[in-house]
């Protein structure tokens, strides 16, 4: 499952880089993967809504666990 693309404007050389695939969640034998592009700065972390995908995403496994026992 996509969960979000990315958009970059690099000053340095000034090109956009856009991809459709920065973030996503697949399941993967017993358990289940999320991957997400950014973070790579800290300052990608003070963004509220990217912030929050995190804590989603380790909500979300934390309660998919508890389901299991």
């Amino acid at each position: 499952t996509i969960l979000l693309g990315i958009k970059f404007f690099d000053d340095r050389n000034k090109k956009l880089f856009m991809q459709d695939r920065a973030g996503w969640h697949k399941k993967a034998g017993k358990g289940e993967i999320f991957y997400f592009m950014p973070g790579h700065s800290s300052l990608d972390f003070h963004h509220t809504n990217y912030s929050q995908m995190i804590l989603n995403a380790i909500q979300y496994s934390k309660n998919d666990e508890s389901n299991e026992k």
